[in-house]
């Protein structure tokens, strides 16, 4: 075979993988409007549009050479024909086949080359029997014999924007790099402005020679010095003439300038429109995920999917999958009740979670995602908030339930009542935070408690520039999202005053906690104003406050001054300054200058973090863990000394049990402050310890972490159910996991 020839056969087979993709996600689309009980019209309709999908992806995969995806299509195909000729009834059991072959199809086309390790023939024949059968009025499902079927979200494996009539098909990598260098002409405008207002400054140099030019001329020409009054006139015509230049010069800058602003305007607009894809692109999964995860959760949940043709920039769609998953399954794992609570609670046996989408002004989009389970906590979240450092008892007492409820958005809260590899570290929450702001986005929560929970996320609707007010703080200078500031204001020393022995300022009508930036940032002290208490100026001068609002909460905090507002381009610091606390990235000013972006979510933290929690050194840190002391029970040596050599490089103090029995000797006679056991031990197991410790009133409230290679939900319901409060998997186990789940325990 020619080179031309394989370069042909691999353009082929990339226009296949395109075609089936879309194939695929119509007809698991279509799986999941079955399982609602549709009738009728809308019935037939749905099985003819699957069958027609079915038969293309088969005709389709036989062109190319694709047995395995002809082979499966084919009898998926008679399944549908049999359905849509009424010669056999719907059924649960057929559906879950479907959805099956669905997902194997999906798994053999991501490795189109060969069969991946994940899917052997042996399933490829079992579904295809089981197809056949049911085609036949013959199904039945044979549930011991039945190999696991891998449960994948279908997504495209080709990112190219598809082919709908009047448009043609073309490699995103290809428009990515044509919309940054659109972007980047915004640096370029913002150059151009301010190279007017450079020129703006001479011509006022000139104007100021110009108005004190005559008094010399006069001067001169009254002390009779002829040469002078020559040379004088002559410099005033060179100024005139000098004068038009500049003036003329200055208008036809002003009118390029305009016509550059329009251009890299509408061309930065007419690249966004390229990258437009309608939201049902994103959230075609979502229905098989919620799906798959309540039948795992033994939950009864439906998606209600509202606004999924507008259209976003596909970046910012890439930028909103992992958050929105997030807060999908935290709405079925923690949210949702089980059918018995909600039929206990005068709730229908099924949940309803539902996700909208609802263009906005300003060119946002709002993202809705609520839930009628059981709501937030705020009392545990609170409590939670306090024990982790988050916020002192003093400031917990003036918080209101909105800002408690934001508090699940930052790292390590999380109320769950035990912790796994999945879940209950608070991160999740924290994750989705982070990306929505990288965005350029914000999101808040409300909740009632018994009547359900609801997330807002306000994203732009295409990624661009950002407006952002540029201030300046111990001499440096900072830009802040203008979206998050709601006012800045000046207010005399007098009307800052102490309440519980915190600095506030009356606004709106409300005390709100008072700052300084300096102080957050901590910036070095030689760099500031030397007439400063606690941040403050001590006489009776007006210091200036931006008051920030972040998720219902709002701090004001003091600067020096506010210079101006711009249009900014927000720049990555790199990966390797990725996690520098209070900055996002930065931008680059008309003049050149380079301004850090301050990073709002993590300003709001470090405010309302006790103080002495702030400056703790590490040193300090480590020394407070050397007086904790941990307890390990695994029979293995090399498991047993890996976890003790982690432990003790992390400042802890760590004692060994060889079994369950040894471990529970030591703890009656020895104080520990955290246990870790493994599950399969001889003389006593892992959940036997647990029942023992939790039984005995000394030790029943001693944290206890299993690690075990019991991966099942039946193995993670016993570990709950005995007492645990962790279980994690050791094919998941990662030493920062470990480390985090032991601070976030004690």
């Amino acid at each position: 075979m020619t080179s031309q020839d394989k370069a042909f056969e691999e353009r082929l087979l990339a226009t296949f993988l395109i075609e089936a993709e879309e194939h695929i996600h119509a007809i698991s689309l279509g799986l999941t409007e079955l399982e609602k009980g549709l009738a009728g019209e809308d019935l037939h309709v749905l099985i003819e549009t699957m069958f027609r999908d079915a038969h293309s992806l088969k005709g389709a995969a036989r062109s190319i050479g694709q047995k395995e995806v002809e082979s499966l299509c084919h009898p998926m195909e008679s399944v549908f024909s049999a359905l849509k000729r009424h010669q056999i009834e719907l059924q649960p059991g057929i559906i879950d086949l479907l959805h099956d072959s669905v997902s194997v199809l999906s798994l053999i086309l991501s490795s189109p080359h060969s069969l991946p390790a994940s899917v052997d023939r042996n399933k490829i024949r079992y579904l295809i029997n089981k197809l056949g059968e049911a085609s036949r009025g013959q199904f039945e499902i044979i549930t011991e014999n039945k190999e696991t079927i891998e449960k994948i979200d279908p997504k495209p494996q080709h990112e190219e924007v598809k082919q709908i009539a009047g448009s043609i098909r073309i490699q995103v990598k290809r428009l990515d790099p044509l919309l940054l260098q659109a972007e980047e002409l915004i640096l370029s405008k913002n150059a151009f402005s301010q190279r007017i207002s450079d020129f703006n400054h001479i011509g006022e140099e000139l104007q100021t020679l110009r108005a004190e030019f005559p008094k010399l001329k006069s001067s001169r020409a009254a002390d009779h010095l002829q040469k002078d009054v020559e040379i004088i006139h002559w410099i005033d015509g060179r100024l005139n003439t000098l004068e038009h230049l500049i003036d003329t010069l200055k208008h036809k800058m002003e009118h390029d300038h305009h016509d550059l602003t329009r251009n890299v305007d509408d061309h930065l607009d007419g690249m966004k429109q390229l990258l437009l894809m309608p939201v049902l692109s994103l959230a075609e999964g979502f229905p098989k995920i919620i799906r798959d995860l309540a039948r795992d959760q033994r939950k009864e949940v439906g998606l209600v999917m509202q606004g999924t043709d507008l259209e976003i920039d596909r970046r910012i769609l890439d930028e909103l999958k992992d958050p929105l998953i997030h807060l999908l399954r935290n709405s079925v794992d923690h949210a949702i009740e089980s059918p018995q609570a909600r039929l206990a609670a005068n709730k229908p046996s099924q949940g309803t979670i539902t996700l909208s989408f609802i263009l906005r002004e300003n060119h946002q989009v709002e993202i809705r995602i609520s839930d009628d389970g059981k709501g937030i906590d705020h009392d545990k979240v609170l409590a939670t908030a306090i024990r982790t450092g988050l916020v002192d008892r003093e400031r917990a007492e003036s918080l209101t339930p909105e800002a408690i409820a934001s508090f699940i958005f930052y790292s390590g809260l999380s109320t769950a009542e035990v912790i796994t590899d999945l879940s209950g570290r608070g991160l999740g929450l924290a994750i989705v935070r982070e990306k929505v702001e990288k965005s350029g986005g914000s999101l808040s929560v409300e909740t009632r408690k018994g009547e359900g929970t609801l997330f807002r996320i306000v994203m732009p609707l295409t990624f661009t520039t950002f407006r952002g007010v540029l201030i300046r703080s111990a001499g440096q200078s900072f830009m802040i999202p203008t979206t998050n500031v709601e006012r800045v204001t000046r207010i005399p020393q007098a009307q800052i005053v102490t309440v519980e022995n915190k600095k506030v300022i009356i606004y709106d009508g409300q005390h709100v906690s008072a700052v300084s930036l300096a102080d957050i940032l901590d910036l070095p002290v030689t760099a500031r104003k030397t007439t400063k208490h606690d941040g403050f100026e001590e006489n009776n001068k007006e210091n200036q406050f931006a008051i920030i609002n972040f998720s219902n909460q709002r701090i004001a905090f003091q600067i020096d001054e506010v210079l101006s507002e711009h249009q900014f381009l927000l720049k990555s610091l790199g990966k390797q300054l990725r996690k520098v606390k209070n900055i996002s990235g930065a931008t680059v000013l008309g003049t050149g200058q380079l301004v850090p972006v301050l990073n709002v979510a993590d300003l709001m933290i470090s405010a309302i973090k006790p103080t002495a929690a702030r400056s703790l050194p590490d040193s300090a840190i480590r020394a407070e863990r050397k007086e904790k002391h941990i307890l390990i029970a695994e029979d293995s040596i090399t498991s047993r000394m890996l976890l003790k050599n982690i432990l003790e490089a992390s400042g802890y103090l760590v004692t060994t049990a060889v079994d369950g029995m040894d471990a529970y000797t030591q703890a009656r006679e020895r104080e520990f402050d955290l246990m870790i056991s493994d599950v399969d031990m001889p003389r006593m197991n892992g959940f036997e310890l647990c029942r023992k410790v939790r039984a005995n009133k000394k030790l029943a409230e001693l944290p206890i972490i299993l690690i075990t290679s019991l991966s099942t939900r039946e193995d993670r319901e016993q570990g709950i159910d005995a007492g645990a409060n962790a279980y994690i998997v050791k094919s998941n186990f990662e030493q920062s996991n470990l480390l985090e789940v032991i601070r976030k325990l004690i």
